[in-house]
């Protein structure tokens, strides 16, 4: 029996996040495959891992195209973001399907037809787990077409695995490069990176192909509408960084921040300050108390003044006559 507990953990896990969890990817076979293509889905699951979900055991009747309600229940109940779906008919040979969604929801997909398919000419980084690729981008009709576009972006999030802030260069041991043909043509390549020694501190770099190799033809699309495209783009407020936020932050030459803080108008006249005897508000009535009392401790202070003046003079008359 499942825990109460076990299911408010599995159902908090699934909900929007600010800064969400690395994207999941199912990879999928359809209901027939052909070799080359068995082969592509098998390379996306190893490069995918591990964060993705591989369902390519056994065939499955999906065809997004035509329903695409059970690609999003599956997605929902896998929790996944991406999917990968693999078939082979006579009209659509070698095809794949390449889709992901927002709030299990379908947001872009694109059919692939596989041509010039050629197999993997050596194992290696294709093996490592959570191995980053250096994903490059030839060609105007990726900023030229629209389609192109959609693909250069959708391959793109595909392919990149877990997002980080920084990577070891070292670690960088293989390299994926997307050449535009014609507008509807990606030419998919895959290379490894070898460090060889230069006798210098930094080494010398060299490109092995690795495979697999295969041309991308498009055949179908489907894009989100503006308004959930608008959703799936848009930025939890705790992460907007805009103009209108630090327009009053800027950095000096050597790198320290200053701001520029704007405080409201001062109301100085009911500020807490303290008050001083002097400055109090007083009555004419008090001020001439004030002087009255004023000149009395004037008088005094004169009679003191005079009282002392007259005994200091009579000391030496004092002094003489006790010689005497």
């Amino acid at each position: 029996m499942v825990s109460k507990g076990l299911i408010k953990r599995n159902k908090e896990a699934t909900q929007p996040k600010v800064i969400e969890n690395s994207k999941t990817s199912v990879v999928i076979s359809g209901r027939k495959q052909s070799q080359p293509l068995r082969e592509v889905l098998s390379f996306i699951n190893k490069l995918r891992e591990p964060n993705n979900v591989n369902w390519t055991g056994q065939s499955h009747n999906y065809l997004p195209f035509e329903e695409v309600v059970e690609i999003e229940n599956l997605s929902k109940h896998k929790d996944a973001s991406l999917f990968f779906l693999g078939s082979h008919t006579k009209k659509r040979p070698n095809n794949l399907t390449v889709g992901r969604l927002f709030n299990y929801e379908m947001l872009d997909m694109i059919e692939f037809g596989v041509e010039n398919y050629t197999p993997m000419k050596k194992k290696g980084v294709s093996n490592r787990v959570e191995s980053k690729p250096c994903i490059l981008f030839k060609g105007d009709a990726f900023v030229n077409d629209d389609n192109m576009k959609m693909a250069h972006n959708l391959l793109l999030d595909s392919l990149r695995g877990k997002e980080v802030k920084a990577i070891n260069l070292l670690g960088l041991d293989h390299v994926i490069v997307c050449t535009a043909l014609s507008n509807d043509t990606i030419q998919f390549s895959h290379y490894g990176v070898e460090y060889k020694p230069s006798g210098q501190q930094t080494p010398v770099v060299e490109l092995v192909e690795l495979g697999p190799n295969f041309d991308l033809k498009i055949r179908r699309t489907r894009f989100a509408s503006s308004e959930l495209r608008k959703k799936a783009l848009e930025v939890p407020q705790e992460l907007r960084k805009g103009r209108h936020h630090n327009k009053n932050i800027t950095r000096d030459e050597l790198g320290n921040t200053e701001a520029r803080i704007h405080v409201d108008q001062q109301e100085i006249k009911t500020i807490a300050i303290k008050k001083f005897e002097s400055l109090k508000k007083r009555s004419r009535d008090e001020i001439d108390k004030m002087n009255k009392k004023a000149g009395l401790d004037q008088e005094r202070l004169q009679e003191k003044k005079n009282f002392s003046t007259t005994s200091s003079s009579d000391e030496p008359s004092a002094k003489k006559s006790k010689k005497q």
